[in-house]
């Protein structure tokens, strides 16, 4: 089977594809890759150029493949293959991530936190918003978009993200809150210079 034909087996848990990949079995690679090529992609893309990216992901898959008789059990191979990518974009970079003043927040409240989340990801289905909120998402810090993409993009869980970034569960959930802040901030002010200026066309 060809990576671009079609998948007719039966999907096969994360577990057991990682499982079969380790023993050297070349569908298990092939499904790995239809699995997670685009969603590391993805993520990868908020660090670097698209040739780099694609380079960094055919680097780790080889890596992986060479190296499949020695690698660890994995509990989250999502996570587990971000942090991987992760870790070599920033070898090849050369730079270090550096920890935003914003992991040391305050704790903060779970329930507005909740319904801040539930804001953006209704912002985020609405087609006519689209470009606004890409607007803001890239006004953010890098560390602060990652976050938003792990979250609402890759549906990972606090702990997943945190094992991704290399920081705490409590970070996570400090740097998400004070980021979706200041999202809905822009936001407000976004609608609002949104309306001022309908309001100066229709009264001209």
């Amino acid at each position: 089977m060809t990576f671009n034909e079609k998948n007719t087996s039966v999907v096969k848990s994360d577990a057991d594809l990682w499982e079969e990949f380790k023993n050297g079995e070349w569908q298990a690679f092939e499904q790995l890759l239809e699995s997670y090529y685009r969603p590391l992609y993805q993520y990868g893309r908020k660090f670097t150029t698209d040739d780099q990216v694609k380079d960094l992901i055919h680097d780790l898959f080889l890596h992986l493949w060479d190296y499949r008789s020695n690698l660890p059990e994995v509990n989250n191979l999502k996570a587990y293959l971000f942090t991987s990518l992760r870790n070599r974009i920033f070898k090849n970079q050369k730079v270090e991530f550096l920890v935003f003043p914003g992991d040391h927040f305050e704790q903060s409240d779970p329930s507005d936190q909740q319904n801040i989340e539930r804001n953006i990801i209704a912002t985020e289905t609405s087609s006519e918003s689209q470009q606004r909120v890409n607007r803001i998402i890239g006004s953010l810090t890098r560390r602060q978009q990652e976050i938003i993409h792990l979250k609402f993009f890759q549906n990972l869980s606090n702990n997943e993200i945190a094992s991704v970034m290399e920081i705490s569960p409590p970070a996570v959930s400090n740097l998400l809150y004070h980021t979706l802040r200041l999202f809905k901030e822009k936001w407000a002010l976004i609608l609002l210079i949104s309306l001022i200026s309908i309001d100066w066309i229709t009264s001209t």
